[in-house]
């Protein structure tokens, strides 16, 4: 359970060392982060198979929804939004 923790916590870093270089183009990051859940859940790699149930899971999943809440809350431009 640690290690697929720690293996989630790597893709959010590794989105946040390539985020910069990524975000001229059409890529979003729940596009990533839906990718990265695809190739390695139970379906393709099966490295990380984690069941809803753990709090662990749950805490993970919500710090990550806040990451992304907030880094697309910076990127509104008010003039457009007017």
């Amino acid at each position: 359970m640690s290690g697929e923790v720690a293996i989630i916590a790597g893709v959010v870093v590794a989105f946040a060392l390539v985020s910069r270089r990524i975000s001229p183009t059409i890529v979003s990051a729940p596009m990533l982060f839906v990718a990265a859940g695809l190739i390695l859940g139970p379906q393709v790699v099966d490295v990380v198979d984690l069941e809803i149930e753990v709090e662990g899971v749950a805490l993970v999943g919500e710090v990550t929804l806040a990451i992304l809440l907030f880094s697309d809350a910076t990127r509104i431009d008010l003039g457009v939004l007017r």
